[in-house]
């Protein structure tokens, strides 16, 4: 069975990086699979040439996926302890309050929606986020609305 596309332009990926004159990628190529052009390569063929350019130094996924797997990946950086909104945070906040008009419960409400049931932001992230949600609803004109009424029953 053939290779895939991501797989031939991993072998072409290959060559490129490792600086191979066509003469000595041609080489490799019957050396190591038999096959004139890495379009006849099979699976068996391709493994061979991709250990023969990981001898040479070329360090390309085998199955010709260029991303990362999930589990290959470093962790997301985390909330350190400690780390409290900044001052710049906390004035934008109330800049983006004072531009809404909403006072009160109305604040600790949307506060408690964005920030993990907190009343007010307690890390660097959570400010982040709160400061983008009041931000978009700056832009949407919740200024000029009226407050949501509550439904009957709830």
């Amino acid at each position: 069975m053939a290779i895939s596309r991501q797989q031939l332009a991993l072998i072409h990926v290959g060559k490129k990086s490792l600086h191979l004159d066509d003469e000595t990628y041609r080489d490799i190529l019957h050396v190591q699979a038999g096959v004139a052009t890495a379009k006849d390569l099979d699976h068996k063929g391709l493994e061979a040439v991709l250990a023969r350019f990981a001898e040479l130094g070329f360090a390309g996924r085998p199955d010709g996926n260029r991303r990362t797997p999930r589990s290959a990946r470093p962790p997301a950086p985390q909330d350190v302890t400690g780390e409290l909104p900044t001052p710049g945070q906390q004035g934008m906040i109330s800049h983006l309050w004072q531009d809404l008009g909403w006072r009160g419960e109305r604040r600790i409400e949307m506060t408690k929606r964005v920030c993990a049931g907190h009343a007010w932001p307690q890390t660097r992230t959570e400010a982040a986020a709160l400061i983008e949600a009041l931000k978009s609803m700056v832009r949407r004109g919740y200024d000029q609305r009226t407050p949501r009424r509550k439904r009957a029953g709830g």
